[in-house]
């Protein structure tokens, strides 16, 4: 059992999207956060679901960093005697010398440690199962293989769009944080290092999906690519049940399909 206490942590965030927001939003009933590690402002405009927070941070008196300098934020981190940091919403891959030194929590889209990777949240929409989930782990060296603080299921409908469906895997994953900070402990379940399966950056999409449902349904781990532009294209070979699938995976706030 490993104890966690939100109220008197000195807390630090990650992240510009309105996931990050929320997160924002909530502490505010709980503890306040000291510091702010945004995207740079021209990252955040290409960033899915990207929000810049600098007014609201400014208004809550919360440092606000709007750049990638991981020794400026462990700099301020020390100064301002931080020992929790919450990454919501953020994609970057953060340095030993932060984790190392500081306690850090991270969301991911997907439920570990079946899931790991990129995009999990357009590849759920893509698996149009019905039912997807969300996790929160301690952050490690590595991708997706820290330790899993919580994890939680959502249901959605064939006709969710994807915007409606990243608001629930949102809402989803914050009821885990608040979950986690009424209990102030979890018991830390170990992930996996390794995939079983790992699936190569812009693989066919309908065979990796396939891949992915096959692994969920056996129980073996699965890493998923990061999905850029170049993914969104639709090929007319694929069973048309899946390309209106794809049309719906691939939309707001993600790159639209063509």
């Amino acid at each position: 059992m490993v104890k966690i206490n939100f109220e008197t942590s000195r807390i630090a965030i990650i992240g510009s999207t309105i996931l990050t927001k929320s997160l924002i939003s909530y502490l505010q009933n709980v503890n306040n956060p000291k510091i702010l590690m945004a995207l740079p402002k021209e990252e955040i405009k290409i960033k899915a679901n990207g929000v810049s927070l600098e007014r609201l941070c400014n208004n809550l008196k919360i440092k606000y960093i709007e750049n990638n300098s991981w020794d400026y934020f462990g700099k301020e981190c020390i100064a301002k005697k931080i020992n929790l940091i919450i990454e919501f919403g953020d994609s970057r891959i953060i340095p030993s010398k932060i984790i190392k030194n500081f306690f850090t929590i991270g969301n991911h889209g997907a439920s570990l440690p079946t899931v790991k990777g990129g995009a999990s949240l357009v590849w759920g929409r893509l698996a149009n199962l019905n039912e997807w989930g969300v996790s929160l782990m301690n952050i490690s060296n590595g991708i997706d293989n820290g330790d899993i603080i919580a994890k939680k299921k959502f249901i959605y409908s064939d006709n969710t769009t994807m915007s409606e469906f990243v608001q629930i895997a949102d809402r989803t994953t914050l009821e885990c944080l608040e979950e986690l900070v009424i209990a102030g402990t979890y018991n830390p379940i170990k992930n996996s290092y390794d995939s079983e399966i790992r699936i190569e950056k812009h693989y066919d999409s309908f065979l990796a999906v396939k891949k992915m449902k096959d692994c969920i349904n056996q129980g073996k781990t699965i890493y998923m690519p990061p999905r850029t532009i170049k993914d969104s294209k639709i090929n007319y070979d694929w069973p048309g049940e899946f390309i209106e699938i794809f049309k719906i995976a691939n939309n707001d706030p993600y790159p639209k399909f063509y």
